[in-house]
């Protein structure tokens, strides 16, 4: 968690002041869960993602492919669940309704 903390003040003060970014609410949840996708990433992987890499990944995927929508959905979920983001403020941002088939 000391990272998370660390690398959370670093992305706030290069991402969230200088560049006007990250001002509204919304913006701020999204990028705490981008933070913590980018950690679960690294620890997963072993390396920082690619621009073209997926943060929400199969984790039991040998490479980073992306995720199934439970997969995104738990994933999405634990990452607000970490961060203490309610997941109504996001989730108009991304379709993470039911599965096509339910």
């Amino acid at each position: 968690m000391e990272t998370y903390v660390k690398e959370k003040r670093n992305f706030d003060r290069v991402f969230c002041n200088s560049q006007g970014l990250g001002t509204t609410r919304e913006e701020k949840a999204l990028l705490s869960v981008v933070l913590i996708r980018y950690q679960a990433f690294c620890d997963r992987f072993g390396r920082e993602p690619l621009p073209d890499e997926p943060l929400f990944f199969n984790p039991e995927a040998d490479s980073p492919v992306v995720a199934d929508p439970s997969q995104l959905r738990a994933q999405f979920a634990d990452a607000c669940r970490k961060t203490g983001i309610e997941p109504s403020l996001l989730t108009g941002l991304w379709d993470l309704g039911q599965d096509d088939a339910a």
